[in-house]
């Protein structure tokens, strides 16, 4: 994207997007397929895991993953809570 700015030591994996005006700290990872909205801040040394999509800023050495990205722990409980209530109940 334009008018980016990717700090030292990033890494970014294929099939990745990155909108304009986003700001990504000194040693952030990206996982493939993941994509960050405009004119977010990634602090430094996050993890973005792959095919997350990010909507907001993310805090410097925190893990994000899902859609909308949340932080790894609150993003498996809703993938949990998610996989709870497509799963076939006895008597539905």
């Amino acid at each position: 994207g334009h008018n980016c700015r990717i700090g030292k030591c990033v890494v970014i994996s294929g099939c990745s997007a990155i909108a304009g005006s986003v700001t990504i700290g000194d040693g952030v990872m990206m996982g493939g397929g993941s994509a960050i909205k405009d004119h977010v801040k990634v602090g430094r040394g996050a993890r973005i895991a792959g095919g997350t999509n990010v909507m907001h800023d993310v805090p410097a050495g925190e893990t994000w993953a899902g859609t909308p990205a949340l932080p790894i722990k609150q993003a498996a409980r809703r993938e949990l809570v998610i996989q709870r209530l497509l799963k076939p109940g006895k008597g539905r």
